[in-house]
């Protein structure tokens, strides 16, 4: 027998074949709602007045998500809505029968018209099984119906991580991913390391895009991000390695080169084969140097060495390797040297006059020769070179000699003389004072003639006429006249 539905629909006035669709489509859902129950449009069923509670499971289908269960149900035995229990994989949820339902209102007049239920299940994709109950209120016991099992699709987005390559800023990746709950673009999830950026994939160009990250090796990892139902979906990972686009290289320890300091390292950028310019700073000091590392060293790099022009004294001097291309300057460290003087040392003891000059001594060394150091010193304007080669008992090379003076007071200043690297030394200058000789008086000892000396014999008177002529070893016998 079939039921009128609640809306009352004239069935004659329907065309044959539409009439029975329409009579056949009545009776089925009646079927399926009304389960176990006779009646006719005239009469309706006799109801329970009390016990468990009634019902049906009319539709269990999967949706997007989960799976939607639809159906009435009624306790005899209260006028409220009873409670619908549903258990599934995702555990249990509860609805309330409370829905327009005329049609079991029409069957059981005093059930009333809203003994209806629906609710949708939410569940992961796959085979799901979903177990529903009424509670029963008084009387009676739980309606328990059969468990139903149905297949929930997955809509989680799908798709596909196509590169993963290193640039010279970061790492670039591509793919592709579709969701089917959008016909839009969707958001791709991109790692590399630390660092996340969010990228836009469509149906037709997929996703593209690049991280910025320093150098290192990473792991790069794409998720798209569900829209709807479903979840993200992970769409694969790959190591990659950002190479360091910024120029290496090393300073060597500094040393002395005579005038200053030698510096040497090496340097090299993976963005030139032609030689990597380091620039040389002297701390402290306005010192600087740009050299060109392009001369091979021995163990495959390329290296440079120059001198820094520096006085004497302990520095510092700092390196930094110019980037070429992508990266940036890289600072090379510094190191520390001293630039050694060069010039002679050594030290003038004594300045003592004598009877004919001064008497000068001292020591002297220079570190670039192992011979003797030539010292220069003037008394006066006159000037001698003596040589400190006399080995002392302290170990130093000496020098003394005496340079000649008349009297008077004189300023003895003494000059070491540099070889090699360096310059000369000045020693500073003394005032030394040579005495005048004393007067001589004639006496036994330095008047007449020497025993043994043999004369030549003049005989007559001798006349000079000629300034600066001497007489000597000669025996007169006269008068000497001087008209010179």
């Amino acid at each position: 027998m079939c039921h009128p539905t609640d809306k009352g629909s004239s069935v004659s006035a329907l065309q044959p074949h539409r009439r029975a669709r329409r009579l056949l489509a009545t009776a089925t859902a009646l079927a399926a709602g009304l389960v176990g129950l006779t009646t006719t449009t005239a009469q309706a069923a006799t109801a329970p007045t009390t016990g468990s509670p009634i019902g049906n499971v009319d539709v269990v289908v999967a949706v997007p998500g989960g799976v939607q269960l639809k159906g009435w149900a009624w306790d005899p035995d209260t006028t409220a809505s009873v409670t619908v229990e549903i258990t599934s994989s995702a555990g249990t949820v509860t609805t309330v029968a409370n829905q327009l339902r005329g049609d079991v209102a029409r069957v059981y007049p005093s059930a009333g018209s809203y003994r209806g239920w629906s609710i949708t299940v939410p569940t992961a994709s796959g085979t799901q099984t979903v177990c529903p109950v009424v509670k029963n209120v008084g009387a009676g016991s739980d309606r328990v119906w059969s468990c139903r099992t149905v297949t929930v699709q997955d809509r989680s987005p799908v798709g596909t991580l196509d590169l993963v390559e290193a640039t010279t800023t970061g790492v670039r990746v591509a793919g592709r991913a579709t969701d089917p709950d959008t016909t839009g673009a969707v958001d791709v999830r991109v790692t590399v390391g630390a660092t996340a950026r969010t990228l836009g994939a469509t149906a037709t160009a997929g996703f593209a895009g690049e991280v910025p990250t320093a150098p290192g090796t990473y792991e790069a990892c794409a998720t798209a991000v569900n829209v709807a139902h479903g979840t993200d979906t992970a769409l694969g990972c790959r190591s990659v390695t950002v190479r360091d686009h910024s120029p290496t290289g090393a300073l060597d320890p500094a040393t002395d080169a005579g005038t200053g300091l030698r510096v040497s390292g090496w340097a090299g950028d993976i963005d030139t084969t032609s030689p990597v310019t380091v620039r040389l700073a002297v701390t402290g000091t306005t010192t600087t140097a740009d050299v060109a590392a392009g001369t091979a060293r021995s163990d495959g790099t390329r290296g440079f060495t120059t001198v820094l022009a520096l006085a004497p004294g302990a520095y510092e001097v700092c390196g930094t390797a110019l980037n070429v291309g992508a990266g940036a300057d890289r600072a090379l460290g510094c190191v520390d040297g001293t630039a050694l003087d060069h010039s002679p040392v050594g030290a003038a003891d004594a300045s003592t006059p004598t009877s004919t000059g001064v008497q000068v001594s001292g020591w002297a060394d220079d570190p670039d020769t192992t011979a003797p150091v030539a010292v220069r010193v003037t008394v006066g304007t006159t000037a001698a070179t003596l040589t400190a080669g006399t080995a002392r008992a302290d170990g130093r090379l000496g020098w003394t000699g005496v340079v000649a003076a008349a009297p008077g007071t004189h300023q003895v200043c003494t000059t070491l003389v540099n070889v090699g690297f360096g310059a000369d030394k000045a020693l500073g200058c003394t005032s030394v004072t040579v005495a005048a000789p004393a007067p001589t008086v004639p006496g036994p000892t330095n008047t007449g003639v020497p025993a043994g000396t043999a004369l030549r014999v003049h005989e007559g008177d001798l006349t000079i006429t000629t300034a600066g002529t001497v007489i000597d070893g000669m025996d007169i016998r006269g008068y000497v006249r001087v008209k010179a």
